[in-house]
């Protein structure tokens, strides 16, 4: 049972990192289309500058704030904007469904979270803080 349970969790690592080479993939051949940029993660580094502890965001931001994401990707900046305590809600905008549905599947018990496909020209803006 021991070897089973670990050929479950290789075929299990080697689907998911099927499908991250996928996302990546396929956000290459947007760009290389020019429907869009090619999808480079957001460094934790500058995540946690933002949001960290003593980020620059620390002492500027009220709970019920709504923050948006133009070009969201994967969508870390969205998360760790509520998940972080800052804002009440946040939105990201991306044009690849690949991307969108990888955001939305890590935040899909996440309350406040949202990720939408569409162009940053259609994105609705008239209730965003930042």
């Amino acid at each position: 049972m021991g070897n089973e349970a670990r050929v479950g969790r290789s075929e299990l690592a080697l689907a998911a990192g099927t499908a991250v080479n996928a996302v990546f993939a396929y956000s290459f051949v947007t760009a290389w289309r020019r429907k869009g940029a090619p999808f480079v993660p957001s460094a934790q580094a500058k995540i946690d500058a933002i949001f960290g502890r003593g980020g620059v965001l620390q002492s500027h931001v009220r709970r019920r704030q709504h923050a948006v994401d133009l070009g969201s990707g994967g969508g870390a900046f969205v998360r760790a904007a509520v998940r972080n305590g800052h804002f009440a809600r946040a939105t990201g905008y991306e044009l690849n469904p690949a991307l969108v549905l990888f955001a939305r599947m890590q935040s899909v018990l996440a309350r406040g979270e949202h990720f939408r496909l569409c162009s940053l020209w259609d994105a609705d803006l008239s209730d965003a803080d930042l």
